[in-house]
């Protein structure tokens, strides 16, 4: 963990998986020095 957050961070996400009309997808939150510091994982479902 970083011992300040008066610094840069990057989220990334993607796409795991996807079928119709769900998908899971992942995030990952780093800090300037690439240390991973978080994520998140999601299901997301469609109805029509």
């Amino acid at each position: 963990m970083p011992a300040s957050f008066e610094q840069w961070f990057s989220f990334s996400y993607e796409t795991v998986a996807g079928k119709d009309g769900f998908h899971t997808a992942m995030g990952r939150l780093h800090s300037a020095d690439g240390t991973l510091v978080g994520f998140t994982e999601q299901l997301v479902a469609l109805f029509d």
